[in-house]
């Protein structure tokens, strides 16, 4: 039978079914798709929550920010909702060939099958090395970006989402040599034509990048590099099937892209480690505390706002001696009108020493400080354990610090809490007992308030970075 005789079957074929016919039939595949996603959106609502843990993990805080009362439900619901989608695009892949498999040709069959294979494979395979490669690498530079008098507290929502973006913008841009294959193979562009249209196309992806990522220059890289390297690939493409077409033989070729692949992904393998390697390199210098301390060291750190992350970091070890500390205190103290209001925050936290003394048949509670700071504020003394906060009784226990020239330092102790307190009176959980000053009000000397002082905490339980024994009062 010859080609004519195919495509008059194929007419007569696509005459028997109707615009209504169509129509039932997509209605069919979109109904079993979406059976197919309520059948799997419970294994991706299960998964939801570890991989949620996986993306807090990589922004390197502790912990992400719920604002609105159902934010962190119904994020747990779209990322459930976004894996079973992923889970599920092989299905749809199979289902979409289906309903145009019967309009086409044998021969566009054949190809059209490997078209929809190959986009649905690299499709996955570039969300997979966006998440596993690019996502990491681009909040971990974010987080690296430290601000004086920022603090970088990233919201759950737009973890996800960002994290939505970076994964479908790359699995989209994978779908590069799919498309430019296609074009040649159609004799829509000639390869000579793709091949002096190289900075025409490198500009266009960077564009694209730049729509279809958050807006920043890192994270449009990130995607616009590898998908450029794709496009290359592409014209590899091309020039083998332009070779087939020729009779030539494409064995040398294939020899050539398998060892400048290799070439391509050890060169970007090593540099990937290594900008990593940086990054947190460079991350530690910035934070690193500082070991040898003098007073012309410390206001030479002080001069600097960058630099003075150093001497933060140095004052939140619990182990730091007290000559030190207040050394750092005090010199920092004296450039007070110079600090941001984050920073009068960090060295308020820094200045107050809370500590909870065991005495085996009761808990006291040690308060006071290294230095006179030009500020007043009120605070409630309150305790955490597990996970839940306890006030004093009838909120009577409230801190008063009011800032005058000759105040002298404080030092009080505040015996058998555990009485007052009945949650704190179980001996085995003293320890994981966390004193804490909820600082009600507190204000500069100017009477402007000093909001971002609200909480008042022990010292994180880290060794100092030159251990010495704190001397006594």
């Amino acid at each position: 039978m010859n080609n004519y005789d195919d495509y008059e079957e194929n007419e007569e074929s696509l005459q028997e079914m109707g615009l209504l016919d169509h129509l039932n039939d997509l209605r069919v595949c979109l109904f079993k798709a979406l059976i197919a996603l309520i059948i799997l959106f419970p294994f991706g609502a299960i998964m939801s929550k570890p991989l949620i843990g996986q993306l807090t993990s990589m922004t390197k805080v502790p912990t992400l920010q719920a604002i609105m009362p159902a934010e962190t439900f119904m994020e747990q619901l779209k990322v459930g909702l976004i894996i079973a989608a992923f889970l599920l695009i092989p299905y749809l892949t199979f289902l979409a060939w289906n309903f145009i498999s019967p309009a086409l040709y044998d021969k566009e069959k054949k190809w059209g099958k490997n078209i929809v294979v190959s986009s649905t494979l690299l499709f996955l395979a570039g969300a997979m090395f966006a998440y596993y490669q690019i996502l990491p690498a681009t909040l971990d530079f974010f987080y690296s970006q430290n601000i004086p008098g920022v603090e970088y507290k990233p919201r759950l929502a737009s973890v996800t989402g960002f994290a939505l973006q970076i994964c479908g913008a790359s699995g989209l841009m994978a779908q590069l040599p799919v498309i430019t294959t296609i074009l040649y193979a159609l004799n829509i562009v000639s390869l000579e034509k793709l091949r002096s249209s190289r900075s025409i196309v490198f500009i266009s992806i960077l564009v694209v990048s730049a729509l279809l990522t958050p807006p920043d220059v890192f994270s449009q890289c990130m995607i616009g590099i590898p998908a450029y390297a794709i496009f290359e690939i592409s014209l590899f493409l091309c020039g083998l099937i332009e070779s087939k077409r020729e009779g030539k033989s494409i064995r040398q070729k294939i020899q050539q892209a398998v060892i400048a692949l290799i070439i391509l992904l050890g060169g970007g393998a090593y540099f990937m480690v290594r900008g990593a390697d940086y990054l947190e390199e460079l991350k530690l210098q910035r934070n690193a505390p500082v070991t040898q301390l003098s007073a012309e060291e410390v206001q030479s750190l002080i001069a600097k706002p960058d630099s003075r992350l150093k001497l933060f970091a140095t004052l939140e070890q619990s182990e730091l001696p007290k000559d030190d500390r207040q050394l750092i205190i005090g010199e920092m103290t004296k450039k007070w009108n110079e600090l941001e209001a984050v920073e009068r925050a960090r060295l308020a936290q820094s200045n107050f020493a809370l500590k909870l003394i065991n005495n085996k048949t009761s808990l006291d509670l040690e308060l006071k400080n290294h230095a006179n700071l030009p500020l007043n504020f009120r605070a409630q003394v309150a305790f955490e354990l597990e996970d839940k906060t306890y006030l004093w009784p009838n909120n009577e226990l409230v801190y008063q610090y009011k800032f005058r020239e000759d105040r002298p330092s404080d030092n009080i102790v505040l015996k058998d809490i555990n009485l007052a307190l009945p949650a704190l009176q179980n001996v085995a959980t003293w320890s994981k007992i966390k004193p804490i000053l909820l600082v009600l009000e507190a204000k500069n000397l100017d009477d402007s308030n000093l909001t971002e002082l609200n909480k008042i905490s022990p010292a994180t339980p880290t060794p100092a970075a030159n251990p010495q024994a704190e001397t006594s009062d």
